[in-house]
């Protein structure tokens, strides 16, 4: 009987010694820790799961999973596991700095190897959801800028301005924005030329039949007249009776414009042309020292250009936009996050952030 005893509060204290043997939560993850350390991922993220189970809202587990599952290349697990502890209002409060950027770093790596366009944008904005400033808007700006050179080589105007225009919403540099709006606006005249040949015909017809139009030369012709003023004896007197008559004549190249975008001309509105696409085709005397006569002509493609920079309220847009607001693609690339070459494995994980 007495031996039974012994043998059982031996047993009871073999168990109580065993259970007191058991890692804690902090030795697990120190474990894990560890074995990241020599690169035994999967030995860590067993030490990490562990720890978890005896509490799901441990952040040094969190974390701790977080990088294995990074340096495994598992964004997707990782980006779970951040936006997770996010969620969990006291732990965003107190661990929010140093997640955020963890998890814009995951989806930047993650649009690197999207399986299609529209889930490379999809994660780009989520990181500059995160951080306005993201360099993920250098990325996205290139994005675009490819959509649409591609569009134009495949002779799809409007696809190339919608992709272009993309680039003006984003944080970029004003010579990136520049470069942007200088393809949009000419991809917008491509598919506006094209879309309005059909409505144009009519009116091509009666200006042809008025002498305002050369089909075969494709471009418009305006006349200007002018009274010529001051003394024939003057020096510059023939000179000013030209000017004059210019002017009428770009005044008549106005009016032709707005006729032909099919709107009214505003009081007071003017329109600029570039002088190197005008063309004098005749000038002269009509009366000896009384009118002065100046033909003029500007290829057509010219004239509807701007016929639709008035379509789209840009024929007298600023010469620029936007503050600089965002970073040169240099500083943008050194803020890129770590990537190793395709097909390697990621290089860096995210340090652990003490309590």
């Amino acid at each position: 009987m007495r031996a039974d005893l012994r043998r059982i509060t031996l047993g009871i204290a073999l168990a109580a010694g065993l259970a007191g043997c058991e890692p804690s939560s902090e030795d697990l993850v120190n474990q894990g820790r560890s074995a990241m350390g020599q690169r035994r991922f999967d030995v860590a993220l067993e030490k990490f799961e562990a720890a978890l189970q005896a509490n799901p809202k441990d952040y040094e587990a969190l974390w701790g999973k977080a990088s294995v599952l990074e340096q495994q290349g598992k964004f997707g697990q990782q980006t779970e596991i951040l936006v997770g502890i996010l969620a969990d209002k006291a732990l965003a409060e107190k661990y929010g700095d140093v997640v955020k950027p963890a998890l814009e770093s995951s989806y930047w790596r993650q649009a690197e190897m999207a399986p299609s366009d529209e889930k490379k944008e999809e994660l780009l904005r989520k990181a500059i959801e995160l951080n306005e400033r993201s360099g993920a808007n250098v990325t996205l700006a290139k994005h675009f800028m490819a959509r649409g050179d591609l569009a134009t080589k495949r002779d799809d105007p409007a696809t190339a301005e919608t992709a272009y225009k993309l680039v003006e919403t984003l944080r970029v540099s004003k010579k990136v924005k520049r470069e942007a709006r200088t393809k949009a606006e000419l991809a917008g005249f491509l598919a506006f030329k094209r879309s309005g040949a059909a409505k144009f015909e009519p009116l091509q017809n009666e200006l042809a039949q008025a002498g305002q139009y050369d089909a075969a030369g494709e471009k418009f012709v305006v006349e200007g007249i002018a009274d010529a003023a001051g003394d024939p004896k003057d020096a510059d007197f023939e000179a000013k009776a030209e000017a004059a008559a210019r002017a009428a004549a770009r005044t008549a190249l106005e009016d032709l414009t707005f006729k032909v975008s099919g709107k009214p001309r505003p009081e007071g509105g003017a329109l600029q042309f570039d002088e190197a696409m005008l063309t004098v085709e005749e000038k002269g005397w009509t009366k000896k020292n009384k009118t002065y006569r100046v033909k003029m002509s500007l290829p057509r493609d010219a004239v509807i250009f701007k016929v639709y920079e008035l379509e789209h309220g840009i024929a007298a847009k600023p010469a620029d936009e936007g503050g600089d607001d965002g970073p040169d693609d240099d500083k943008a690339a050194a803020a890129a996050p770590a990537s190793a070459p395709e097909g390697a494995a990621p290089v860096s994980a995210p340090a652990p952030a003490s309590h």
